[in-house]
């Protein structure tokens, strides 16, 4: 089907699967190989798969399209704002049938292509190729209108007729002298059916009768195969009228090639007694079961046919018993592939906190100050690829800022979590193979997301999930795939705290002097200018349990919040006991981290699913302040809604369980939005956007690359128009050894009178 325009759609018969080559691919069911060159050859670059099909030698070869919408930024905001429509309201009961994502990307594309502004022609026909994937997933929108891609049909009528009139989706067939019934359907004879049924490997056209039978009883079973090429089945009540008995010796032998009506509303009249071997087989369901037989309803259900009756039985899974965890963290329940069964694992999380308080996968806690680059995660044998490691990066303009960075290597892709100051301010921030990233952010690899207060980095293949929090950070591997295979100062991920504390040479030894040897080879320690306080004794070390067997008499008031009924909700998912010590040890050794341990232990509560709101509770110690135009939340969504609607489905359809926790940090104030995430400005209405990526207000008016803009109140959209330049006169250039020269002042020429050069 060619649209006369630029849109071309081809459909092809089952029959050709496997048969065909070309642009479109070779219809094999298999999306890997469809740029297949002419001499065979899988090849991944589009231009040499499709350079290779050219019919004519000739023929020059396609060359690479440079982005369109970057050439034009005033054509790229008015394709976006147009193209819209097709994530809009408008088609939204279609988004679920057909992806909407990549027909946006097209329009935005072509139409930024289009060579003038008032050229809608690109703009139509790719959100009419959208609407018709829609039309065939069985979604009809009615999205043109008067002012946008209208179709003027009464242009075909006579003076005063009303016989052509534009409807959205009007019948497949029209009334033609050969058929002025309009029926689709009875084309079919004549024409080749674009489909077949397939059965027990028999191929059917749409109309022939499957089977019709009875089952003795006074029921009848028939199944036809209907215009869309699916099998449907009917049962009813047999009619009363006697009919012919036969005996069917096999299920084979209840298939014939004869046509039915296509209506399910329609009895068939044509039955066929099954003899009484036949009565035990189950007719009401398509294929046709034998008795004895099982087969699969979904992952948890299995169906037998039984003396001709149907039992459902669920899957049986087998008693699992809950594991007693080391780090004395909840068990989790893990599901197996078939999504019915399941296993308790135990969370294999590695947590530090103010810097210099460890918790280890098996809940080892111990206390390290340094500055040097070391290995918090390696892999003993290497199955995935996975290393994270953490440093201290230091400003060369300012030696005392020396954030803690981390570096996760998974594959091909390097992360790094570090913090800038900006202006002044430590800012978190994330580069991905050294280009800085403003989450959200996703790829086939990895997804990023988070707060000014927190990044969280989840990648997605193995499930691990590492949160950044500045000073603070959290790193959670699934059990069943790192159990007994990692080291390094985060220790072994076993449920075992023995091994914990072993150094690179294999020896079990203290947790704070083992992981002073998983520095990595090369790198230099980094000793700021104004180091922070330390001490040498530690709150915990390997040898002694969580809580001091003695009491002290230093309890601040601030810790004892951890133990209260505010961390209530959170205390059987998450064991507080470090955290109350390690605040307890900050606070009576004259520490100035007054905040961190609650800070942590709030954030582990919110990764467990719980969201604790507690720094009203501290009397304003612990308060974190925002810029003047965000507000703090202390449940916040984790990722922000933008004005970028695109962005936000996006990031909706990507969520995964991990992202769907709340997160606390700096919002847009309510009846605001954020604009976008690099700006970080909060708008009462997303209108339109500048040259320079910025918002602008409606009736703005700037001027840029020598062309007039306006933020069109109605539209909300930007035209442009070239500057206008006063009309001058051309000076009389007559005297010797004198010339016209052409000059251009800002965007606007001018012509002097200048000296002859020889």
């Amino acid at each position: 089907m060619w649209d006369q325009k630029t849109s071309l759609f081809i459909s092809l018969s089952p029959q050709f699967q496997g048969q065909v080559c070309g642009l479109c691919g070779n219809y094999d069911g298999n999306s890997k190989n469809d740029f297949t060159t002419r001499s065979q050859e899988a090849v991944t670059d589009v231009l040499e798969f499709g350079n290779s099909w050219k019919v004519s030698p000739s023929c020059s070869n396609a060359q690479l399209l440079s982005d369109p919408c970057a050439f034009n930024r005033y054509r790229a905001a008015w394709s976006q704002k147009q193209c819209s429509i097709i994530t809009s309201s408008t088609f939204q009961s279609c988004h679920s049938n057909v992806d909407p994502g990549p027909y946006y990307d097209s329009c935005v594309r072509d139409s930024c292509a289009c060579d003038t502004g008032g050229d809608c022609e690109c703009l139509c026909t790719a959100v009419a190729a959208y609407a018709k994937a829609c039309n065939t997933a069985g979604a009809c929108i009615s999205w043109r209108t008067p002012k946008l891609c209208p179709i003027f049909c009464d242009y075909y009528n006579s003076h005063g007729g009303c016989e052509w009139h534009y409807k959205p989706c009007g019948a497949d067939c029209m009334k033609t002298c050969r058929n002025p019934s309009g029926n689709c359907s009875k084309l079919i004879s004549s024409m080749e059916a674009l489909c077949v049924c397939d059965v027990n490997g028999t191929s059917h056209h749409p109309g022939d009768l499957l089977y019709n039978v009875t089952d003795g009883l006074g029921w009848c079973y028939s199944a036809y195969c209907n215009v869309s090429c699916k099998v449907e089945t009917q049962s009813s009540p047999c009619p009363t009228t006697p009919m012919a008995s036969t005996t069917a010796h096999s299920s084979a032998s209840l298939f014939s090639t004869r046509k039915a009506p296509i209506s399910s509303s329609v009895l068939l009249t044509t039955a066929t007694t099954i003899g009484s071997t036949a009565t035990q087989d189950c007719y009401d369901v398509y294929p046709p079961k034998q008795n004895g037989e099982s087969w699969k309803i979904s992952n948890c259900t299995t169906a037998t046919c039984t003396g001709g009756k149907i039992t459902v039985s669920p899957t049986i899974c087998p008693n699992v018993t809950q594991p007693i965890c080391a780090n004395r963290r909840k068990p989790i329940k893990i599901y197996e592939q078939n999504g019915c069964c399941f296993h308790y694992e135990c969370e294999c999380v590695c947590s530090v906190w103010s810097g210099s308080y460890y918790m280890t996968f098996d809940g080892q806690m111990y206390n390290l100050r340094q500055n040097c680059s070391c290995y918090l995660v390696k892999e003993i044998i290497s199955k995935y690829n996975l290393t994270i490691t953490r440093s201290n990066d230091c400003d060369p303009s300012d030696s005392t800022f020396c954030p803690l960075a981390l570096t996760i290597t998974y594959q091909s892709v390097k992360v790094v979590l570090t913090q800038v100051k900006t202006p002044g301010t430590p800012t978190n921030v994330v580069y991905v193979n050294e280009k800085r990233i403003y989450p959200a952010y996703s790829s086939s690899v990895l997804l990023l997301f988070g707060t000014d207060m927190e990044i969280t980095a989840v990648i997605q293949e193995i499930n691990a999930k590492i949160i950044y929090r500045g000073s603070s950070f959290s790193i959670d591997l699934p059990y069943s795939l790192f159990v007994g295979n990692t080291e390094g100062q985060c220790g072994t991920c076993d449920n075992s705290q023995a091994n914990d504390c072993r150094s690179p040479n294999g020896q079990i030894e203290s947790c704070s002097e083992s992981a002073e040897l998983w520095t990595i080879p090369g790198t230099a320690c980094v000793t700021p200018t104004t180091p922070s306080p330390t001490s040498k004794t530690e709150p915990v070390t390997s040898s002694r349990r969580p809580y001091p067997t003695t009491q002290h008499t230093c309890k601040p008031a601030i810790c004892e919040l951890l133990m209260s009924s505010l961390f209530a909700p959170c205390h059987t998912l998450i064991y507080p006991g470090p955290f109350v010590t390690s605040c307890a040890y900050e606070l009576c050794s004259g520490g100035n981290n007054t905040c961190s341990s609650l800070e942590a232990y709030a954030a582990e509560c919110s990764n467990a699913g719980v969201c604790i709101d507690w720094r009203n509770a501290t009397n304003g110690l612990c308060e974190h302040r925002c810029s003047s135009n965000k507000v703090y939340i202390a449940c916040g969504p984790s990722i922000e809604p933008t004005c970028n609607d695109r962005y936000n489905k996006k990031f909706q359809a990507d969520m995964t369980a991990a992202a769907n926790y709340t997160k606390e940090g700096c919002f847009c104030p309510q009846a605001t939005t954020l604009f976008n995430t690099v700006y970080d400005t909060c708008v009462t209405i997303c209108d339109c956007v500048g040259p320079d990526g910025k918002p602008k207000q409606p009736g703005e008016i700037w001027t840029s690359e020598c062309n007039t803009c306006e933020c069109d109140q109605d539209s909300m959209s930007v035209r442009c128009e070239p500057v206008k330049c006063p009309e001058v006169q051309n000076p009389n250039c007559t005297e010797s050894g004198q010339q016209l020269l052409n000059k251009t002042e800002g965007c606007c020429p001018t012509q002097t009178c200048g000296q002859l050069q020889c």
